[in-house]
C-alpha cells in the first residue's frame, strides 16, 4: 500500500487548490493508498474522512506565515519520508518528491504585472512596494530551493508555459516535469444550443458582433490593453458599427468604465460583474479575448474553447498553447496594440464559414482533451 503525503497551507471549499487536493485525497484513498493531508488551516470542508495534521504556524504578518509553513512543513516531510510517505506538496514547500507548480514561478509573474501600470509614476511606485516587500523576498527565497532542491524528483505543472519558466529560470531538469491540463465540466461548458437569444435578455443587440472577456482581475488579465485595442479598431468604420465588447467578471469596474468614456466607447462596452452563468455568455458570443499579461494556465480559455468559441489568447497565458493545438485563434502579444487591434479586425472580418470551422476545432479539441487521463505520477514510485 503506497503511502501519500498531501501538502498544502489551506483546506477549503473556496479556491482552486484547495478544492483540487480534497479531490486528490479522495482518489487516492479510492485507490487503495493511505493518504495523510498536512495543511496549517481548515475553512469549511468536513475533515471527518481525512487524516489530517494541522500545523501551528502564525498566520500574520503574511511573509512570517510563509516562512513557518515552508520550515514546518519541510521539517515534517522529511520525518514522513523515514516512514515511506511520498510527499506531494501543492505551492511553496522544499524538499518534497512532487511539487505541484500551479501558479508558476513567482519571478516571472512580477516582471508580466509590471505591465499593467501604463504611467512611469505608477510602475516606479509598484517596484518600490515590490522590493521592499518582506513576504516577496521569501517567496523568491523559497521557490528558488523549491525548484532546484535535488530531493524533488517531479514536478506537475498546467502548461507549457510553467514548464519554460521551470527549465530556463531555475535549469530544471525537463525529463521531471509533468504537464497535466486541468479539467473542465464539459456537462457545463459544451458547444450545444449555441444562440444569441441571451443577448436579447441582456437588452443587448444579438445582429452585433459580440467580442467577450472574462476575468476577476481586469488590471492583470489586460482589461486596459484590450480597451485600447479596442479603441484603434474602432477607426475602422463598419467595425465601430457592429462590434460590440462584453466583460465579465469584475465588480469594481468604475476606473474601467472611465476609461471607456474617456476613449469614446461607454456605447461599445457592457459590464455584467461576476456572474454564475458564464456558459452563456460564452455561447451566445462571436470571439473570446483573452490579453492576460499573466496566467500560468487559464480555466477561461478552455471554457471559451469548449463552448466552441474562437479565441485571440495573450502569449502570456499558460493555456494559449490550447488555442495554438486546437486551430481555434491566435496568439498574440496583448501590449503591441497594432497587433492586437488587428486580430480584433481580422476575427471581425472573418466569412461565417472560418468561424464556423475554429468553432468545431475547438469543441472537438476539448472533448478529446479532457478524454485524456492524467498520468497516476504515483505509479513512478515503487
Amino acid at each position: 500500500m503506497k503511502k501519500v503525503l498531501l501538502v498544502y497551507k489551506k483546506l477549503s471549499n473556496y479556491g482552486g487548490t484547495e478544492r483540487y487536493i480534497v479531490y486528490t485525497a479522495k482518489k487516492l484513498i479510492e485507490k487503495g493508498c493511505s493518504v495523510k493531508i498536512l495543511t496549517s488551516q481548515i475553512n469549511g470542508i468536513d475533515t471527518s474522512k481525512f487524516d489530517i495534521k494541522i500545523l501551528k504556524v502564525p498566520h500574520w504578518p503574511s511573509w512570517l506565515k510563509l516562512v513557518s509553513f515552508a520550515v514546518a512543513s519541510y521539517i515534517y516531510t522529511k520525518k514522513a519520508k523515514k516512514d515511506n510517505y511520498i510527499s506531494y506538496c501543492f505551492g511553496n514547500s522544499i524538499g518534497c518528491d512532487i511539487l505541484r507548480v500551479s501558479g508558476g514561478a513567482h519571478k516571472f509573474y512580477v516582471k508580466q504585472a509590471y505591465l499593467r501600470h501604463t504611467s512611469k509614476l505608477s510602475l516606479m511606485l509598484a517596484k518600490l512596494k515590490r522590493n521592499t516587500s518582506l513576504y516577496h523576498f521569501f517567496l523568491l527565497y523559497i521557490q528558488k530551493k523549491a525548484f532546484t532542491n535535488k530531493n524533488t524528483k517531479y514536478f506537475v505543472v498546467p502548461s507549457e508555459l510553467v514548464k519554460n519558466q521551470l527549465v530556463q529560470g531555475y535549469n530544471v531538469d525537463s525529463s521531471k516535469i509533468v504537464i497535466q491540463y486541468n479539467k473542465i465540466d464539459l456537462s457545463k461548458y459544451n458547444s450545444q444550443n449555441k444562440n444569441k437569444a441571451f443577448l436579447q435578455a441582456l437588452n443587448l443587440n444579438p445582429d452585433k458582433f459580440y467580442f467577450l472577456y472574462v476575468s476577476t482581475n481586469f488590471w492583470l488579465k489586460g482589461f486596459s490593453y484590450l480597451l485600447e485595442a479596442f479603441s484603434i479598431a474602432s477607426k475602422d468604420s463598419k467595425f465601430f458599427e457592429k462590434a460590440h465588447l462584453i466583460a465579465v467578471g469584475q465588480d469594481n469596474i468604475k476606473k474601467f468604465q472611465t476609461k471607456a468614456k474617456n476613449i469614446k466607447l461607454d456605447h461599445k462596452v457592457s459590464f455584467f460583474g461576476k456572474r454564475n452563468d458564464l456558459e452563456n455568455f460564452y455561447k451566445s458570443s462571436d470571439c473570446f479575448v483573452y490579453p492576460s499579461l499573466y496566467d500560468s494556465a487559464g480555466f477561461v480559455i478552455e471554457e471559451a474553447l469548449a463552448c466552441g468559441l474562437p479565441t485571440i489568447a495573450s502569449k502570456f497565458a499558460g493555456y494559449s498553447e490550447l488555442v495554438e493545438k486546437s486551430k481555434a485563434g491566435v496568439v498574440i502579444d496583448p501590449t503591441n496594440l497594432k497587433q492586437f487591434s488587428k486580430a480584433l479586425l481580422d476575427f471581425f472580418y472573418k466569412k461565417n464559414d472560418e468561424l464556423e470551422l475554429m468553432s468545431c476545432n475547438a469543441s472537438n479539441f476539448m472533448l478529446q482533451l479532457n478524454k485524456l487521463e492524467n498520468e497516476d505520477i504515483f505509479g513512478r514510485f515503487r
